[in-house]
């Protein structure tokens, strides 16, 4: 598989394993620095390199995985990216948004010619450093197939719902169901 070129804005719990593994599979990785720099760190002394700001990680990715804590600060993130995306650009949302919320973020970004899908996780931290997640993604059918081989680096089992909004859908059934 050829090489991408991804940033990485939340390399905390769950962000840190996946771009590890990114790391691993050979993809190139910018990530944005995290209040707790130990991760941040870590990245960068198995090849990442660091983004001063947020247009600095666009320019330098293709594919932007958001790995952060609510919808607020997902809106908030792309938002401060805005100025530096470009026709062509995927973000994945990586957190559990709520779908009305993602279905408005991919009917904006669309309008700008960048692609958005939803892939929250199942499983922790210790099944992201081990790249056995799950991703219950919610994307437009060639966005899936475009991002289907970075989520493999991560995760053992992944499951297309549907369009945008779709992931995040399943995942708050799943998270309904488990409590």
């Amino acid at each position: 598989m050829a090489s991408r070129r991804i940033g990485l804005i939340g390399a905390g719990l769950m962000g840190h394993g996946m771009a590890a593994n990114l790391l691993k599979h050979g993809h190139e990785v910018t990530v944005l620095a995290h209040r707790n720099r130990a991760p941040v760190d870590d990245l960068i002394a198995r090849g990442a390199k660091e983004a001063a700001h947020h247009a600095h990680l666009a320019h330098q990715s293709g594919i932007i995985i958001l790995c952060v804590s609510t919808a607020e600060v997902v809106t908030a993130t792309i938002a401060a990216l805005r100025p530096g995306l470009r026709p062509g650009h995927i973000i994945l949302d990586a957190g559990t948004t709520d779908p009305a919320t993602t279905r408005n973020h991919a009917e904006s970004l669309k309008a700008l010619g960048v692609a958005y899908a939803d892939i929250p996780l199942t499983g922790g931290p210790e099944q992201a450093e081990m790249a056995e997640l799950g991703v219950l993604c919610g994307a437009e059918p060639e966005t899936f197939a475009a991002i289907e081989p970075v989520l493999r680096c991560s995760a053992t089992t992944i499951r297309h719902f549907g369009p945008p909004g779709a992931g995040h859908t399943a995942k708050l059934i799943s998270n309904y169901l488990v409590t």
